[in-house]
């Protein structure tokens, strides 16, 4: 053991210290700190903390030591003289284009002053300043991206700047799916699938139907919650699907700037601000109400058991391989599979396209009139005693008639438009089907369309093609 009881102590001369480390407190500082004596004068800690940052607006300090806190509630008051020098030591950095982690009590400090102004000439200014340190500082510490994305929408709804400015946030998202998903006759499958693949938990994306037939899912996910809108409409006439799945609208007194330190100092105003079509907010006499969609406890439950039934229902269509349901409703098992079933009828159908089909008729009749029998082919000489029939057939060509159509293409057209007997086209040795043919032919350039097909004469044409016959 080791004696100190004969070691001898002297005064030793005390070294001078700098000026810029602990213990050594700047006027400006000192000087808020008389503010917070005289707190009853200000009224409330805002009105007391925006007054004190207007005094300190313009401070800055070099202080060579770091003290760095964590406070709930971040004003000048809560933190420590030495603790405040590191802040505004930081801050005069931040000024400069220096953006460091410092710690997020720091961060949260500097957005309460640029929500009250604080060396801006106006609220634009200071909007400018909190998006572009959300974006710098966010990206060194992400902590302070949720809190801050509220208070800059919170500040342009307080202040009723232009909705372009309100940030694009995962609630935002949500309100504008919930919209759609109430307004299904609006939107198009594709957003209907998107909006309820975004308030529901199942990853179907991940799924070989989303994948490979992402098209026919988003028919089937539409088709299936028109059939339970229906069915809701029927069945429960005080009850919505949504209402039911997700949840509704609901309006509730708020508080703008939550766990902010911001203070109210404008005159009483009454106006709304609409963020979306299901987000509105109403300022009475500097009241806050607001109109928005209050979802469920469990709101994406049933949204989830719905997409995995579709998905089910679509692997086994498909063959791809099976998913296992649980505990699946009966009545929603029968609504995907009508759904299904009407998109496999809706891809059986076949759509008539009558230009190409008079593309088709000339290109035969082109075809007709140059191949020769197999009889001509081996007796031409018998082919050259027989050209009155085939007159017959092709039509005497009579540029004095309308649109250069020959006697018997007028005569029929004649008794299309008239409903008289055809007899008379197999007594001339006619075929009817070329009489179509040669007849769209001529008068395609008219219309741009066939005018004839197997049933007749085609309603959208009959008095222009009347017309024509009167005049040959």
């Amino acid at each position: 053991m080791t004696r100190y009881d004969e070691q001898v102590f002297q005064s030793e001369r005390i070294k001078p210290r700098s000026s810029r480390i602990a213990g050594e407190v700047p006027a400006a500082i000192c000087e808020i700190r008389q503010m917070e004596r005289n707190f009853a004068s200000y009224g409330s800690r805002e009105a007391l903390f925006v007054a004190q940052a207007k005094h300190l607006a313009d401070f800055t300090d070099d202080f060579q030591e770091n003290f760095l806190a964590e406070r709930h509630f971040n004003i000048y008051q809560f933190f420590l003289d030495n603790e405040l020098r590191s802040y505004f030591t930081w801050r005069t950095k931040l000024r400069q284009g220096e953006v460091s982690f410092g710690c997020l009590s720091f961060a949260k400090l500097y957005v309460n002053e640029l929500l009250n102004q604080i060396g801006c000439k106006d609220p634009n200014e200071a909007y400018a300043k909190l998006t572009l340190f959300q974006e710098q500082y966010g990206a060194i510490n992400p902590e302070i991206i949720p809190d801050l994305t509220v208070w800059r929408r919170d500040f342009v709804i307080y202040h009723n700047l232009d909705a372009s400015l309100l940030p694009k946030d995962a609630e935002s998202e949500a309100d504008q799916a919930y919209h759609i998903l109430a307004h299904l006759d609006q939107y198009s499958p594709k957003e209907i699938t998107q909006s309820l693949i975004l308030v529901s938990d199942y990853n179907i994306q991940k799924s070989k139907v989303y994948k490979e037939k992402l098209a026919d899912l988003e028919a089937v996910v539409s088709k299936t919650l028109n059939l339970l809108a229906a069915y809701y409409l029927k069945t429960y006439a005080k009850s919505t699907w949504l209402a039911d799945y997700f949840g509704e609208m609901y309006t509730t007194p708020i508080d703008l700037f939550a766990q902010a330190c911001f203070y109210d100092n404008l005159p009483k105003r009454t106006f709304d601000y609409v963020v979306g079509p299901n987000r509105v907010y109403h300022n009475i006499d500097g009241e806050w109400q607001m109109d928005f969609f209050y979802p469920l406890n469990v709101p994406k439950k049933r949204g989830t058991r719905l997409l995995r039934i579709i998905d089910s229902l679509l692997r086994k269509t498909y063959k791809f391989p099976p998913l296992n349901l649980k505990e699946s409703s009966s009545y929603l098992l029968d609504l995907v599979k009508e759904a299904i079933k009407a998109k496999k009828q809706a891809d059986q159908k076949i759509t008539i396209d009558h230009k190409a089909l008079a593309g088709i008729r000339q290109n035969a009749s082109y075809t007709m009139d140059r191949l020769m029998t197999e009889e001509e082919a081996y007796h031409p000489e018998e082919a050259l005693v027989k050209p009155e029939a085939q007159e017959k057939v092709a039509g005497d060509t009579d540029s004095g008639t309308p649109y250069n159509l020959n006697e018997n293409e007028l005569r029929y057209l004649k008794c299309l438009l008239e409903g008289s007997d055809k007899a008379w086209i197999r007594a001339a040795e006619l075929m009817e089907s070329i009489l179509i043919d040669s007849i769209n032919e001529k008068l395609f350039d008219v219309f741009n369309d066939t005018v004839l097909d197997e049933s007749g004469l085609l309603e959208d044409y009959r008095a222009d093609v009347a017309q024509i016959v009167q005049q040959g």
